[in-house]
């Protein structure tokens, strides 16, 4: 309550920001990697100090940049969760924290989830975080390819819990969410093998059909025309069938295969 309680408070924050400029930052022992070095020691202290500030003095000018550090220097000590909880509060201030600062709350975001396995959340975060990037930001290239890789991440989770139709459609998301991302290509390609594995022949030659199209120029394309015989086959597409085994026959000049 005393008048000065803010600046004091952020007095201590610029305190041990001087400390740690003369703390040489040191790995753990190698003899035990429990052991925090000093930096990180004080570091720990300084961000503590940080979110006790932030939580005092919610109208201080100073508190949500003082959160959005200590969001970041969490996930840098790879304290995620927490890391998550600090930006999650900064993107709930009202009124609403500056554009930039919410930015960076939700890329801690974005990759603290990310690296938590939660990548549904971690998606949704980053898809907030291209909201607020202009065309022009340099860094927008980048934030897609992590939005195309927690898609992709969710497909994987879906092959672990042996739901293929889940994982199918979320392979094929990864282009809706990220087009133009270089995982999209891979993701589609796996969608395509996931249904020939669960002899979802119909779908799956449309699937390949379209890679093919889209990608011409790919080395996965010079698989496709040995799935697409199977489907067809298996569709009793038999005219479709020999169509590309004249193509493979025509293309290739392996004896065995032209047999």
């Amino acid at each position: 309550g005393h008048k000065r309680a803010a600046n004091a408070g952020y007095a201590a924050i610029v305190a041990y920001g001087l400390v740690l400029d003369s703390v040489k930052p040191i790995e753990p022992s190698a003899t035990n990697e429990n052991d925090m070095s000093e930096y990180e020691t004080w570091m720990r202290l300084k961000i503590a100090s940080q979110l006790r500030f932030a939580d005092t003095f919610l109208n201080d000018v100073r508190a949500n940049q003082v959160l959005a550090k200590s969001a970041e220097e969490l996930m840098a000590l790879k304290e995620y969760q927490q890391a998550v909880n600090a930006a999650e509060l900064l993107t709930r201030r009202n009124p609403p924290a500056d554009m930039n600062l919410l930015k960076t709350a939700w890329l801690v975001i974005g990759h603290s989830q990310f690296e938590l396995q939660g990548y549904s959340e971690a998606e949704i975060a980053y898809h907030n975080t291209l909201k607020l990037m202009p065309e022009s930001d340099s860094g927008k290239h980048a934030i897609v390819e992590r939005l195309a890789a927690s898609v992709y991440k969710q497909a994987e989770q879906a092959m672990q819990d042996k739901n293929s139709l889940l994982a199918v459609e979320q392979y094929l998301r990864v282009a809706e969410v990220a087009p133009g991302s270089a995982i999209s290509v891979t993701a589609q390609f796996d969608a395509a093998n996931t249904l020939l594995n669960v002899e979802n022949y119909s779908r799956a030659i449309v699937v390949l059909n379209s890679f093919r199209r889209d990608y011409p120029e790919n080395s996965l394309t010079a698989d496709i025309p040995a799935k697409l015989v199977v489907a067809y086959q298996n569709t009793e597409q038999w005219a479709l069938a020999a169509e590309e085994l004249s193509g493979i026959y025509n293309s290739s000049n392996d004896e065995n295969v032209r047999r």
